[in-house]
């Protein structure tokens, strides 16, 4: 199964909204808070990211609040599972 990373901050209201919808639905995902880790803040940034939330899924980066992108990865997700 593909490992999903959710890359939030601080007080980001759009991070809460997004982890909500993962887990309204069921979908595992890995946290990283980039306010706490400043090794994956570097990375974030040297992808041309500059706020969270940043979501990582098959390799490939999106950021914001999108909820086509996230309802694109729950289908997937769930698809894999056999759901």
């Amino acid at each position: 199964m593909s490992e999903l990373i959710v890359y939030t901050s601080n007080g980001c209201s759009g991070c809460k909204m997004v982890k909500k919808q993962f887990e309204k639905n069921g979908i595992d995902f890995k946290e990283i808070n980039l306010s706490e880790s400043p090794e994956d803040a570097e990375m974030i940034k040297s992808k041309g990211f500059s706020a969270a939330p940043i979501i990582e899924f098959k390799g490939e980066f999106s950021y914001g609040f999108n909820p086509d992108r996230i309802r694109k990865i729950i289908k997937t997700v769930k698809e894999e599972r056999g759901v």
